[in-house]
């Protein structure tokens, strides 16, 4: 059976013993685990998950027998540090001298000494991630959305330069309303030369004419105009039309063999050829597949290193 150990220092440790040997304990793997921890694990936590009470207890138990050791070395290691910097303030009070605390701190190991420069050098890395600048975002794989949205910031979208620029006629989400324009809008009046603040002249008592500002329509049956559509809001009409035009772009520059066009593709999958060769498939909305009709037009995939062509694809 484990026994386990937390806290700083002996003093701490010693306390937290104490009062662990008023908690009532059960066994779970190697380890003895407060009753109501180990209630709630097995009964509310992993029911559903398919993990078993016996392999999540087991598991732990080696993770903390693997980790529990490192662990405590290292708060050893801060004791030992804190202990050197109490020690030097003590001898050394009022405001250190940086040179000396520099000294200090890389005798005792918290700095360590500057390296050279030095170069990384990754392989296997596309031409447009190493050498092309540009966002790259870092976002889990399982999470579709955050993935689009991570290729459209590295390469753009060509749906969003279309929606959203003036390639298609009409109005834009996310486009301001015109400001509303003031019917009491204050006019400055103008000044004259050798007139200061504060002190009338001989020409600030000239008679001044100001036409009065035209006066604003207004609702006679007290009905307000439709509010302007919040921005950003999507419209589907404009999406349509943006990809009818993605979808045109697409089958002139990337055609498809036979008689598919990319408004008919609801999917796409990569596979490989004797080879390595890669093959974008597509699957169509009437069941079929469908390929491109220039195959050295797909790019981006190869073949598994490990085990040579015909391999599972790679981005």
């Amino acid at each position: 059976m484990m026994k386990l150990t937390v806290g700083r220092g002996h003093r701490a440790a010693t306390t937290v013993a104490r009062r662990l040997a008023h908690v009532p304990a059960a066994a779970a793997g190697r380890l003895r685990v407060d009753d109501k921890l180990k209630a709630f694990v097995d009964d509310e936590l992993l029911p559903g998950t398919g993990v078993a009470p016996s392999k999540f207890w087991d598991g732990l138990s080696s993770i903390l027998e693997d980790m529990a050791p490192r662990n405590r070395a290292l708060l050893d290691r801060r004791d030992e540090l804190q202990a050197q910097l109490d020690a030097w303030h003590r001898a050394n009070p009022g405001t250190p001298d940086p040179t000396a605390y520099a000294a200090l701190l890389e005798h005792s190991g918290y700095l360590a000494p500057a390296a050279p420069p030095f170069e990384v050098c990754s392989q296997h890395v596309d031409p447009e991630l190493a050498l092309v600048a540009g966002p790259q975002l870092v976002c889990p794989v399982d999470n579709a959305r955050f993935i689009v949205n991570a290729a459209n910031a590295r390469w753009g979208s060509l749906l969003d330069a279309i929606y959203g620029t003036d390639v298609l006629p009409g109005d834009r989400a996310g486009e301001k309303p015109p400001r509303r324009q003031h019917s009491h809008a204050r006019t400055r009046q103008p000044r004259y030369a050798g007139q200061s603040r504060g002190r009338p002249s001989m020409a600030s008592t000239r008679p001044t004419h100001h036409r009065a500002p035209p006066r604003q329509p207004t609702h006679t049956n007290h009905q307000l105009p439709p509010p302007p559509a919040p921005a950003g809001a999507y419209k589907p009409e404009r999406g349509a039309a943006a990809f009818g035009v993605a979808h045109s772009l697409l089958d002139e520059s990337f055609p498809l063999e036979g008689e598919a066009t990319w408004s008919d593709v609801t999917a796409l999958s990569v596979a490989m050829r004797d080879g390595g060769a890669a093959s974008l498939q597509l699957s169509l909305a009437s069941g079929g597949e469908a390929s491109l009709r220039d195959g050295a037009q797909t790019r981006g995939a190869h073949a598994a290193r490990d085990g040579g062509g015909g391999g599972s694809p790679q981005p």
